[in-house]
Protein backbone atom coordinates (compact mmCIF):
# COMPACT_ATOMS: atom_id res chain seq x y z
CA UNK A 1 0.00 0.00 0.00
CA UNK A 2 1.01 3.27 -0.93
CA UNK A 3 1.65 6.61 1.70
CA UNK A 4 -0.61 9.52 1.34
CA UNK A 5 0.77 11.37 -1.25
CA UNK A 6 3.85 9.20 -2.26
CA UNK A 7 3.13 6.65 -4.96
CA UNK A 8 6.01 4.37 -5.84
CA UNK A 9 8.58 5.44 -8.43
CA UNK A 10 8.18 4.59 -12.17
CA UNK A 11 11.51 1.84 -11.16
CA UNK A 12 9.92 0.91 -7.61
CA UNK A 13 6.81 0.66 -9.61
CA UNK A 14 7.77 -1.80 -11.95
CA UNK A 15 9.51 -3.65 -10.32
CA UNK A 16 6.83 -4.27 -7.64
CA UNK A 17 3.96 -5.22 -11.04
CA UNK A 18 6.60 -7.83 -12.61
CA UNK A 19 7.06 -9.32 -8.97
CA UNK A 20 2.75 -9.49 -9.04
CA UNK A 21 2.99 -7.86 -5.88
CA UNK A 22 -0.78 -6.26 -5.24
CA UNK A 23 -1.04 -2.64 -4.76
CA UNK A 24 -3.41 -0.25 -3.46
CA UNK A 25 -3.22 2.83 -5.12
CA UNK A 26 -2.55 6.30 -2.62
CA UNK A 27 -5.57 7.68 -4.12
CA UNK A 28 -7.41 4.72 -3.08
CA UNK A 29 -6.14 4.12 0.33
CA UNK A 30 -6.32 7.51 1.02
CA UNK A 31 -9.97 8.12 0.55
CA UNK A 32 -10.73 8.73 4.37
CA UNK A 33 -9.84 12.30 4.80
CA UNK A 34 -12.19 13.48 1.63
CA UNK A 35 -15.07 10.70 3.06
CA UNK A 36 -14.77 12.36 6.71
CA UNK A 37 -15.28 16.03 5.23
CA UNK A 38 -18.19 14.63 2.73
CA UNK A 39 -20.01 12.80 6.35
CA UNK A 40 -19.72 15.46 8.24
CA UNK A 41 -20.83 18.47 6.09
CA UNK A 42 -23.16 16.53 4.23
CA UNK A 43 -24.81 14.88 7.71
CA UNK A 44 -23.83 11.02 5.59
CA UNK A 45 -23.53 9.49 9.25
CA UNK A 46 -24.57 10.15 12.99
CA UNK A 47 -21.90 12.52 14.14
CA UNK A 48 -19.89 10.24 16.04
CA UNK A 49 -16.00 8.89 16.16
CA UNK A 50 -17.09 5.50 15.58
CA UNK A 51 -19.93 5.74 13.56
CA UNK A 52 -17.38 8.07 11.11
CA UNK A 53 -14.57 5.55 11.80
CA UNK A 54 -16.79 2.93 10.31
CA UNK A 55 -18.03 4.37 7.34
CA UNK A 56 -14.58 5.45 6.25
CA UNK A 57 -13.65 1.85 6.89
CA UNK A 58 -16.85 0.25 4.71
CA UNK A 59 -15.94 2.90 1.96
CA UNK A 60 -11.99 1.76 2.30
CA UNK A 61 -13.09 -1.91 1.61
CA UNK A 62 -15.60 -1.70 -0.84
CA UNK A 63 -13.53 0.27 -3.18
CA UNK A 64 -10.44 -1.68 -2.76
CA UNK A 65 -12.54 -4.92 -3.19
CA UNK A 66 -13.82 -3.87 -6.05
CA UNK A 67 -10.23 -2.70 -7.43
CA UNK A 68 -8.85 -5.94 -7.05
CA UNK A 69 -11.97 -7.87 -7.99
CA UNK A 70 -11.59 -5.92 -11.13
CA UNK A 71 -7.88 -6.18 -11.72
CA UNK A 72 -8.10 -9.93 -11.14
CA UNK A 73 -11.19 -10.52 -13.73
CA UNK A 74 -9.51 -8.20 -16.58
CA UNK A 75 -5.88 -9.75 -15.79
CA UNK A 76 -4.64 -6.59 -15.10
CA UNK A 77 -2.66 -4.43 -12.62
CA UNK A 78 -4.22 -3.26 -9.80
CA UNK A 79 -2.32 0.43 -10.69
CA UNK A 80 -3.73 0.36 -13.85
CA UNK A 81 -7.02 -0.47 -12.92
CA UNK A 82 -6.82 2.37 -10.47
CA UNK A 83 -6.52 5.08 -12.80
CA UNK A 84 -9.59 3.25 -14.87
CA UNK A 85 -12.22 3.27 -12.20
CA UNK A 86 -11.26 5.95 -10.20
CA UNK A 87 -10.49 8.79 -12.31
CA UNK A 88 -12.10 11.98 -12.13
CA UNK A 89 -14.00 13.98 -14.83
CA UNK A 90 -14.25 17.66 -15.09
CA UNK A 91 -17.82 17.49 -14.80
CA UNK A 92 -17.01 16.02 -11.51
CA UNK A 93 -15.55 19.12 -10.11
CA UNK A 94 -18.23 21.77 -8.38
CA UNK A 95 -17.59 24.67 -10.38
CA UNK A 96 -17.55 22.81 -13.75
CA UNK A 97 -20.80 24.25 -16.07
CA UNK A 98 -21.55 23.04 -19.18
CA UNK A 99 -19.74 25.33 -22.06
CA UNK A 100 -23.43 26.09 -23.45
CA UNK A 101 -24.81 26.62 -19.89
CA UNK A 102 -21.95 28.68 -19.34
CA UNK A 103 -22.04 30.95 -22.21
CA UNK A 104 -25.17 30.80 -22.73
CA UNK A 105 -26.04 32.60 -19.01
CA UNK A 106 -28.15 30.48 -18.05
CA UNK A 107 -25.51 28.97 -15.11
CA UNK A 108 -26.97 27.04 -12.30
Amino acid sequence: MEAANIPLSSEGDAIIKQRGIDVVNDFVANLGAIRFYDAIIFGLVKPNPQAVVDDIEKLCRKNTYHLFKQAKNENKYQREVAYEIFKPTISDLPEYEEPTEALSGNSR
